[in-house]
Parts: C-alpha cells; sequence; structure tokens
C-alpha cells in the first residue's frame, strides 16, 4: 500500500468534497501532528463540518498521526503543517506527498518529491472505480468552488475524468 503523507489545506479539501474516505481506503495517510492542530482541533470540530470528518478519520485509524523529529532546513518559507508535512514525508520515506499549496509544490519540485494534489486524488479515485463519474465531477465542482485552483486545473481534472 502506498504512504501518503498529507498537508493540512489538502485534508481540508479531501474532506469538504467527501473524498477523504474513499482515498484513505486506498492508501496509508500519515499526517503531522502540527497539521491536526491546525485542522481538528475541538473548537474547529463544533464549528466546520471538514474538521469533524478529519477528526473522526483520526478515531477511526483511517489517517496515521505522526510526530515530525527531523528539523532539516528546507529551501523556502513555507507554513508550518506544510514544512511538518515535507519533513514528515522525508522522515517516513514516503511514496507521496498530497499538497495542494503553491509554496509546498515548488519545495517538492526542488527536492524531487513526487506529490499529488486534491483534484488528481479525484481523478485517480475514479480511474480505480472508487468514485463513479457523477461523485467525482461533484468533487471537483466542489473544489472550483472551496479550492484556489485556476479554471484551467479544474478543466483538466474534468477532462480526465472523461478520459477513464
Amino acid at each position: 500500500m502506498r504512504v501518503v503523507v498529507a498537508d493540512a489545506s489538502s485534508l481540508i479539501l479531501a474532506a469538504k468534497c467527501e473524498v477523504l474516505r474513499p482515498y484513505a481506503g486506498r492508501v496509508e495517510i500519515i499526517v503531522p501532528r502540527e497539521v491536526v492542530r491546525e485542522v481538528a482541533t475541538p473548537e474547529l470540530r463544533r464549528r466546520h463540518v471538514d474538521a469533524m470528518r478529519i477528526a473522526e478519520a483520526i478515531d477511526e485509524g483511517l489517517l496515521r498521526v505522526a510526530s515530525v523529529r527531523s528539523r532539516r532546513k528546507l529551501p523556502l518559507a513555507l507554513g508550518r503543517g506544510e514544512a511538518a508535512a515535507i519533513r514528515l514525508f522525508l522522515q517516513e520515506r514516503a511514496d507521496l506527498l498530497l499538497t495542494d499549496d503553491g509554496r509546498a509544490i515548488r519545495t517538492c519540485r526542488l527536492l524531487a518529491i513526487p506529490f499529488t494534489t486534491t483534484p488528481r486524488v479525484v481523478v485517480d479515485l475514479h480511474r480505480d472505480g472508487a468514485l463513479d463519474t457523477a461523485t467525482a465531477r461533484r468533487a471537483l465542482e466542489k473544489l472550483a468552488v472551496v479550492g484556489r485552483y485556476t479554471r484551467e486545473i479544474i478543466a483538466a481534472a474534468l477532462v480526465a475524468l472523461r478520459e477513464t
């Protein structure tokens, strides 16, 4: 099973478009403790459905929370959660980093870290048969609203759905 480390923005987006559970059923997702503090505190759980979904996935063992021991210097300034996710990826020797953060993606490119994004996860889940076309389309339409993606990114993902 592939090991994927996820950062805060991607967990939130995956929860909002309801692909977190299907994705966690296909890969092992590891989340840094710093990210959990950003996305699933008790206060956030009371106010946001996506925070509750993430907390439930952790409680059910669908997401594994891990401590980051590395303090490796990274080539770009990143938010605390994104930096923790990249360090955890390197520490765990994971297969993939799930991030939708532009600076984290640039850092991945600089460090030759394989990464994916939430729209790509939707397409991959559809290709693997975990999401039907209507569900995948709704997920991408939701990402178009709640994510910070260009029209081109969402359009490319919608085209990829038709190709699978």
